[in-house]
C-alpha cells in the first residue's frame, strides 16, 4: 500500500541496514517529537526550495512552534538530509487521519494503554498489546 500511495518500496528502501540511514531519521525536541509521532505535526515541502518545509500542527492550547518554515541543511555534504518522500508520506497520513477522525481513535487508544499499569493475567489485554506493538513498529 505504501508503494502504491507514496512510491516507497519499503522492502528495498527500509530493510536491513537501510532502516538506520540518516535520511530516514529526524531529530526533534521532545515535545515536537511527541507531536510528530502522534500525527499532530508534519512538514509540507515548499515548491522550488530544496529541503525547505512549512511546519504544520494542530492547534494545541495555542502551541505553534517557531519558525513556521524550516530548511534542513548540513555543513558536511556527505551527511544525508531527511528524505522528502518519507516526510510527504507522513504529512499525507497526518492529514488523512485528522480528516477521517482516525486520530481521535488513536488518541483514545494511546490513553487506554497509558492508563494500564500492567497486562491482564487472563490474557484479555493481548489484543491491546498487539496493536500497540504494531504502532511502535510503524513509527520506528
Amino acid at each position: 500500500m505504501v508503494n502504491s500511495f507514496a512510491n516507497i518500496s519499503v522492502l528495498d528502501e527500509l530493510d536491513g541496514e537501510n532502516l538506520h540511514r540518516l535520511s530516514n531519521g529526524l531529530t526533534l525536541e521532545v515535545d515536537l517529537h511527541i507531536l510528530f509521532d502522534t500525527l499532530k505535526l508534519w512538514f509540507e515541502e515548499v515548491q522550488n526550495q530544496p529541503y525547505t518545509y512549512d511546519v504544520h500542527t494542530l492547534r494545541l492550547h495555542g502551541f505553534l512552534p517557531q519558525p513556521r518554515r524550516v530548511t534542513f541543511k548540513s555543513t558536511d555534504p556527505a551527511l544525508e538530509l531527511p528524505n522528502s518522500k518519507y516526510l510527504k508520506l507522513h504529512a499525507a497520513v497526518c492529514r488523512v487521519a485528522h480528516m477521517s477522525g482516525a486520530a481521535k481513535y488513536l488518541d483514545l487508544h494511546d490513553r487506554e494503554v497509558e492508563m494500564r499499569e500492567v497486562m491482564a493475567h487472563d490474557g484479555s489485554s493481548a489484543e491491546l498489546l498487539d496493536s500497540r506493538l504494531h504502532r511502535v513498529v510503524l513509527t520506528v
